[in-house]
């Protein structure tokens, strides 16, 4: 690759992070989009996934998320989520009581929170309402509302 090709592909992923960063970095009172849906882990352990994003919630669950997005993990089923505040770390995607908020400008490009707090509650019609406070390596902390309706999956982990 030449390096005017590398120049180009590190000011295309800085404007990506960029316009991440500004699209969901919205005030508390204005919640993004958002669906909720089992997934597994990497070592096949049940769950919880909720994608934030800018734009038109799908009927179903798509093939693969919109970008930019935020994606909160909860590891677990859902009818096991914590009502009280959760811890945000780096480390929760191995699992662990904690959650894992990604934000992820471009798809398979996603980077962890370093920390902050989740709180969610579930309706009974299975969406998962809640708000996130985190901080990311670079950029001033984000924080959002949101209601993600569920959308199935189908998945059967462990």
């Amino acid at each position: 690759m030449t390096s005017q090709a590398h120049v180009f592909r590190a000011a295309v992923t800085v404007a990506a992070l960029f316009t991440a960063s500004v699209a969901l970095a919205q005030p508390a009172a204005s919640p993004l989009s958002a669906y909720s849906y089992t997934d597994c882990s990497a070592t096949n352990a049940p769950q919880v996934r909720v994608v934030l994003f800018t734009g038109t919630v799908p009927a179903a669950l798509p093939a693969s998320a919109p970008t930019p997005a935020v994606h909160l993990i909860f590891n677990g089923t859902a009818d096991k989520l914590a009502t009280t505040p959760i811890t945000i770390t780096a480390d929760a995607i191995k699992g662990g009581p904690n959650a894992a908020a990604l934000s992820c400008p471009v798809v398979g490009d996603c980077v962890p929170a370093q920390s902050g707090t989740v709180t969610v509650s579930r309706g009974a019609d299975g969406s998962i309402t809640g708000q996130y406070s985190a901080q990311w390596p670079i950029g001033p902390p984000r924080m959002n509302r949101f209601t993600a309706p569920w959308r199935e999956s189908n998945k059967k982990c462990g």
